[in-house]
């Protein structure tokens, strides 16, 4: 059974993001919108998107888009995450109700197109500066720094600033997570989240900065001027309800029981409270914050008088609610509590759904026996142009062990390239 292996982070992220510094940039903020539909002819599910997406799997919409309308601006359509294998719409197709075969059902990420602006150069310029060197710009360097952007030399610029003594003493001072919470307060103005740990620590620590500052700025264009900030707090309550089904852990014996549907109100004070229904309604409340458009994280504390604060999830889609997913105490632990519901109507990708196929098929061959696993939802991260790795807990129902399970996936064709599943 092949092990996965972290490999060097997506050699065409430096390609891309020196390639396109001017799409990161675009000239007329706020100006780009497209909305993608599920089905031909503008059926079925839809989302409306005003900022690049580099991966749509994040939000359930890889390989799903079959039909399009670009609102305003010109917009990139790519068939590989990280805006590889695209094509541009906008300037005189700006509605297709049929993909083409070969673009049906494979796009993986868009987003707006245009030039730079010397405005515009100059702020990623300042950006950067406060990024690498922990600093504001003079003005000479800001100048010199916004013209190679304009050149579309962002690369070198990157690569010069990472070869610089002043960048080169401060990272003898400080350790891979402390760089890249600079990173990520330079570019992003707020540090870097446990997902971006996972995927960009290891490759500091091997030296990879340019990579790592070039995929952030490819990987982070709504956070780039002329496109919208980082998902803050909205100004309204969020209050979603849907049946479904799911399953409630308790500890390490083998005893859950059945959900049936969920309702999760979000309040813009920062409160959360989660109604689940089921054999045993429960109630939880706490807090929450907002990491995307899609994804709410939720604390609450002590669940279940565990002792063990919890943590989760509320996704939407389309604004409905898609999914909940809340973990306290450890898995396979006594003190181990698990809230895992999804929404009628709602899948999640299907790299995933086959991941956790091949991880379940896997633990069969291992007992010899049928198995009943409950997976919580994977975190990914990138590997190299169109493939991620996902990792993610696995509880077994009738004889309680607790798992991690890893796969390869093709992002772009849904199929799952390597998997492993081991007891914790």
């Amino acid at each position: 059974m092949r092990q996965l292996r972290h490999r060097p982070l997506l050699a065409a992220a430096v390609l891309a993001a020196a390639a396109v510094a001017g799409a990161l940039l675009p000239a007329t903020a706020g100006a780009a919108s497209i909305t993608i539909w599920e089905h031909v002819d503008f059926r079925g599910a839809s989302s409306t998107f005003d900022r690049a997406v580099p991966r749509l799997s994040d939000l359930g919409w890889n390989d799903r888009v079959s039909s399009l309308r670009i609102n305003s601006g010109r917009w990139e359509v790519c068939r590989d995450i990280g805006f590889a294998s695209c094509r541009t719409l906008g300037a005189d197709l700006r509605e297709i109700a049929r993909l083409e075969s070969g673009w049906n059902d494979t796009l993986s990420s868009l987003r707006p197109v245009g030039g730079a602006s010397e405005d515009s150069a100059q702020t990623v310029a300042g950006r950067l500066y406060s990024a690498l060197l922990g600093r504001d710009a003079d003005s000479e360097g800001l100048r010199n720094a916004a013209a190679q952007i304009e050149r579309g030399q962002l690369e070198n610029l990157v690569r010069g600033m990472t070869q610089s003594a002043e960048y080169r003493n401060l990272r003898a001072r400080r350790s891979a997570a402390e760089i890249l919470d600079q990173m990520y307060r330079g570019l992003y103005g707020r540090p870097a989240d446990a997902a971006a740990r996972r995927t960009y620590v290891v490759p500091i620590e091997r030296g990879e900065d340019v990579q790592v500052v070039l995929a952030l700025l490819a990987a982070g264009a709504p956070a780039m001027p002329g496109d919208t900030a980082p998902p803050q707090p909205i100004s309204q309550d969020i209050d979603v309800a849907a049946d479904g089904a799911g399953l409630v852990v308790w500890g390490s014996m083998g005893r859950y029981e059945s959900l049936s549907g969920a309702k999760a109100l979000l309040g813009r004070d920062g409160k959360a409270r989660i109604d689940l229904a089921g054999t045993t309604p429960q109630t939880l409340t706490g807090t929450w914050t907002r990491e995307s458009d899609t994804v709410m994280r939720l604390r609450i504390p002590d669940i279940a008088d565990r002792r063990a604060d919890a943590q989760g999830m509320v996704m939407l889609d389309g604004g409905r609610l898609a999914r909940v997913e809340i973990t306290a105490g450890t898995l396979g632990a006594r003190n181990q509590v698990v809230f895992s519901f999804v929404a009628d109507g709602w899948a999640p990708p299907r790299e995933e759904t086959r991941c956790q196929q091949q991880a379940r098929a896997r633990l069969e061959e291992d007992t010899g026996v049928p198995v009943v696993v409950l997976f919580l939802a994977p975190e990914r991260s990138r590997l190299t142009t169109g493939r991620d790795a996902l990792r993610g807990g696995a509880i077994q129902l009738a004889d309680p062990a607790a798992f991690e399970y890893r796969c390869e996936v093709d992002a772009q064709r849904g199929e799952v390239l390597a998997a492993t599943i081991q007891r914790r």
